[in-house]
């Protein structure tokens, strides 16, 4: 599956995505720092990759239809540090290694909790 990270995620991150077999990148490594959250919606469809964002404003289903989307994970951080980054990258990761084969994440919301099961809109 091919992830695009946010820049409110540590570009650090993206390495937990790569070991586990997965195409990731970083909005900043591909360089688009800076682009507004529409811009981005668009570069992610276009390129076909899944947004991953700690960016609440991505879990309004009216302003950010998921299935206008190649898919989005809402990783819902507490706390907001590099461990909590990977314990929901992890989670996620198993999440879709769980899924059926061929499961896609596209034009879905996926909201990573650490105080809940992954959910899946």
């Amino acid at each position: 599956m091919r992830f695009k990270l946010d820049e409110c995620i540590p570009e650090e991150a993206v390495e937990a995505f790569r070991v586990r077999g997965h195409d990731a990148e970083t909005v900043r490594g591909q360089g688009h720092p800076g682009a507004t959250d529409a811009e981005l919606i668009k570069l992610c469809r276009r390129e076909r990759y899944v947004l991953v964002t700690a960016d609440r404003g991505f879990g309004n289903i009216i302003e950010h239809p998921p299935r206008e989307t190649s898919g989005i994970v809402l990783m819902r951080l507490r706390p907001y540090n590099f461990a909590s980054v990977l314990a929901s990258a992890a989670a996620l990761l198993d999440y879709v290694d769980a899924q059926e084969t061929g499961v896609s994440l596209q034009g879905r919301l996926v909201i990573v909790d650490p105080d809940r099961t992954t959910r899946s809109y």
